[in-house]
């Protein structure tokens, strides 16, 4: 890599993990304090980031600087680990990995793979929590919706502490059963931390955007591609081998040109790995397992 793209690179690396600061270095011994992350690169340098404070999501931040560790410099892959929480298979995984790396790359909150045809996210940036699908994403989107109307923001109301929602929910322009509505549902979105509330928020609309009555079964000749530029929503969406689609979302404003380029590098990767993945059984409509056609059939 040039001396440009490296400095690019730790500028991006800065940004999207909220770091103080990233570099490259060698020698010496890795840095064990709390509040700095490392990836290994090839020839016994490292990839080094510093932040403010020590960060609850290390797991999460350790992922993305590992995948772009090796995507950018080509480093080793990593010996296969234990399955995390969520994970019942390691083409999951590796997919899911992949996505982060997109996402990483891009900029982007996320990254997923969904289709036209199920309920079933097979691959996501984020962490697993375990019950993520189509239909959970379309009644969260609903109930920012909801929210709105009233003049609130859904993850202002997940972040506020229990004692202190009956009163934004009193203060909204919302009629009781509304106001009833959202204070059940908040609890699903209230069990994440507060990065992650915004990302399931975020990307719940976006598929819901996608997935939108209309496009159920669309035909395996057709060829999805939208790209959307809201104020507080963008996302760009391709499909591939007639039902999946990647979705890359983000929190504003993007470059359309980067996102794209970045997506086409990484679809045929995605897109065995989409292949390789067992049958699922998708909650919650009964009993019925996904099967994944073949490509080319």
């Amino acid at each position: 890599m040039s001396d440009h793209s490296i400095t690019r690179l730790l500028d991006l690396i800065t940004r999207e993990l909220d770091a103080l600061e990233a570099r490259i270095e060698f020698g010496g011994s890795p840095p064990d304090d709390p509040a700095s992350l490392w990836a290994p690169l090839p020839s016994g340098w490292r990839l080094v980031t510093r932040f403010a404070t020590p960060r609850d999501d290390t797991k999460h931040l350790g992922l993305k600087l590992r995948q772009l560790a090796a995507s950018f410099f080509e480093g080793p892959p990593e010996p296969p680990r234990p399955y995390p929480e969520g994970y019942t298979n390691w083409t999951t995984r590796r997919l899911d990995d992949e996505l982060c790396s997109l996402a990483a790359r891009t900029g982007a909150v996320s990254a997923v793979v969904i289709d036209f045809q199920s309920p079933v996210v097979w691959g996501t940036s984020e962490p697993r929590i375990g019950d993520e699908n189509v239909t959970a994403a379309q009644k969260l989107s609903q109930l920012a919706e909801m929210a709105g109307r009233g003049g609130v923001r859904l993850v202002d109301l997940a972040n506020l502490p229990e004692d202190q929602v009956d009163e934004a929910l009193a203060r909204a322009e919302l009629n009781e059963g509304s106001r009833a509505t959202l204070r059940r549902e908040l609890g699903r979105l209230r069990a994440l931390d507060p990065k992650q509330r915004f990302a399931e928020v975020l990307t719940s609309r976006a598929i819901a955007q996608v997935r939108r009555p209309g496009t159920d079964d669309a035909p395996a000749s057709s060829h999805f591609r939208e790209v959307v530029h809201q104020e507080d929503l963008g996302y760009l969406a391709r499909s591939f081998a007639g039902i999946y689609v990647v979705l890359l979302v983000f929190k504003n404003t993007y470059s359309e040109l980067h996102a794209e380029a970045a997506l086409l590098h990484a679809l045929p990767v995605i897109e065995r790995l989409v292949f390789a993945l067992p049958p699922i059984e998708p909650p919650p409509k009964g009993g019925q397992v996904v099967k994944l056609p073949v490509p080319g059939s």
